[in-house]
């Protein structure tokens, strides 16, 4: 029983003395270690303002507009806050819709932020403002998709109304 006992006491002590010694090592290196580096390059903010442009289609993403009180600021390492501005630069078109989408890494399916539609966008005017929207710090890709089709016609029977054409384009914005 006094041989277990002395056992005992002896690895007792010697995990004191290693727990000691890392608790000073660790506040050592605490009281020397550099500023934090910035953070990796995939989570630099997005450099803004870029636009992206198609002869039918301006796509810009700016800073967030912070105009009012109370709007969501950026949070370094979590998510950073941005606004978007579609604008038309072509012909007037019909059923126009707008969906914005980021990436998620590791993962090959885009999670949506928001979508906006239109019947009608006129040739010249901006189609979507949205001043303040947050990007997660792990998102790297924003894509911006633009749909829109043809005005509807009408068969050869002079009754039916046959739906347009539809068409997209895609506008994609990386980091760095």
């Amino acid at each position: 029983m006094r041989q277990k006992l002395k056992l005992y006491l002896a690895a007792a002590s010697t995990l004191i003395s290693l727990l000691s010694f890392t608790v000073s090592a660790s506040a050592a290196a605490q009281a020397t270690d550099p500023p934090k580096p910035p953070l990796p390059h995939s989570h630099q903010p997005f450099k803004v303002p870029v636009t992206k442009s198609t002869e039918q289609w301006s796509v810009t993403m700016g800073e967030a507009i912070l105009d009012e009180p109370g709007m969501l600021k950026s949070k370094r390492g979590i998510f950073d806050v941005y606004s978007v501005v579609v604008k038309n630069n072509g012909r007037t078109l019909d059923n126009v819709a707008v969906d914005v989408y980021r990436n998620e890494p590791n993962s090959s399916t885009k999670f949506g932020l928001f979508s906006n539609s239109s019947e009608t966008s006129r040739s010249g005017e901006r189609l979507l403002l949205h001043q303040n929207f947050p990007i997660s710090f792990k998102a790297n890709e924003i894509e911006v998709v633009v749909s829109w089709q043809d005005p509807s016609t009408i068969a050869k029977d002079g009754k039916t109304k046959l739906a347009g054409r539809k068409y997209k384009q895609s506008f994609t914005f990386t980091r760095g």
